[in-house]
């Protein structure tokens, strides 16, 4: 354990080295956490991103698992004989991308209602309700018309976009009969 690991478990050197990760697990939740895929059995998740309370304040760290093989002397297989965590600080990326996800929710929200009032208005110069148009003002109108369409289902794109960034999105599951469905493939299985 380097220092920064050291500041972010809150440990002290004594505490951890010598010791073995076990031992430093029973007293400390990060340490615990992070040999989570250990006691699990679980090699195959070898990246991850955590939040962790570190520096008086949440921060995000990108966890790696690298394991640790050797070729013992005189055999021919190699032997995993243990790991090591890599824990790289992402929180500034993390921030940003938070920052750019309720950017993109208040613009777009913001565009929503002046372009819902532009379609309203040239409903209502479509309706006649003003007086009348001519060809050329019916044509424009109905161009402006299919462009504030176009960019209220864009805005409303880039809303649905935040909410599944966010989490905020709801699934709506349900059963479906694959036989009725467009016809599809998969590598891992024999087409019967």
């Amino acid at each position: 354990a380097n220092e920064e690991a050291l500041k972010i478990s809150g440990l002290k050197s004594h505490e951890i080295i010598g010791k073995s990760a076990n031992d430093v697990a029973l007293s400390n939740d990060l340490v615990r956490s992070l040999l989570q895929h250990l006691v699990q059995g679980n090699t195959e998740k070898k990246q991850e991103t955590l939040k962790i309370y570190a520096n008086k304040k949440e921060s995000y760290f990108e966890k790696q698992v690298v394991p640790i093989i050797i070729l013992p002397t005189g055999e021919e297989e190699k032997k995993q004989i243990g790991s090591f965590i890599i824990l790289r600080n992402v929180t500034a990326h993390k921030e940003l991308d938070f920052a750019k996800t309720n950017f993109i929710a208040m613009v777009s929200h913001e565009f929503k209602t002046p372009i819902a009032s532009m379609k309203m208005s040239l409903q209502l110069l479509e309706n006649q309700i003003v007086g009348n148009l001519n060809s050329e003002q019916k044509q424009l109108v109905s161009s402006i018309k299919d462009d504030a369409s176009r960019l209220l289902r864009t805005t409303g794109e880039l809303l649905n976009i935040t909410q599944v960034e966010t989490g905020k999105t709801q699934l709506k599951i349900e059963n479906f009969d694959i036989k009725d469905s467009t016809a599809f493939f998969c590598s891992e299985f024999p087409v019967h």
